[in-house]
């Protein structure tokens, strides 16, 4: 399971009956996998709000242009 974390692949989970401490490290590597996608789902929503935000200014910006423009002629 780390070395297909450590491709990349964060859809893996520790699977098995374990006692003791190898239980608890289970137990953690699959917190720690939730823990990281929901971190990663948080940024890509995050990214594209920023990228509507991106575009509406970007969209005002050449509004502010055209009405600069036009009231100079």
């Amino acid at each position: 399971v780390l070395k297909q974390m450590e491709n990349g692949n964060l859809d893996v989970s520790v699977r098995g009956d374990y006692k003791g401490e190898l239980e608890d490290i289970k137990n953690t590597v699959n917190a720690t996998l939730v823990s990281l996608n929901d971190i990663l789902m948080d940024i890509n929503s995050a990214s594209g709000q920023v990228a509507v935000g991106s575009k509406q200014v970007a969209e005002s910006s050449h509004a502010l242009s055209q009405g600069s423009t036009e009231q100079a002629s």
